[in-house]
């Protein structure tokens, strides 16, 4: 997948997950900006603002697309505190949350 398709999939999800009021980026990141993460979001709830960066060697990046998205709809109402706070538990549910749509949307 390349850049332009990646960011053509933004949109797609931004309708479904009900994010229209979110101004979201989404671009390739870099081992440095992502260490051993496949994808990160950096988001400002107050700003309603998000920077979706992906590991292009992924093997899932649709999927990977949709869990950053879903930490926008699951986690876009905390405090900047509470947001950094690393979840397992949170992270496998929003896995598969991702994995089901995206066998709803028949792309899995």
């Amino acid at each position: 997948m390349n850049l332009r398709e990646l960011k053509k999939l933004l949109p797609f999800w931004q309708n479904i997950l009900n994010l229209p009021e979110w101004n979201i980026i989404v671009r390739w990141g870099t081992h440095k900006e992502l260490g051993d993460c496949v994808g990160r979001n950096y988001f400002s709830p107050e700003e309603l603002s998000s920077l979706i960066l992906i590991d292009r060697k992924g093997d899932e990046i649709e999927s990977t697309l949709v869990h950053e998205l879903l930490h926008l709809v699951f986690d876009g109402h905390k405090n900047v505190d509470m947001i950094d706070q690393y979840d397992p538990m949170q992270e496998r549910a929003l896995n598969r949350t991702a994995a089901a749509m995206l066998k709803l949307v028949g792309r899995a």
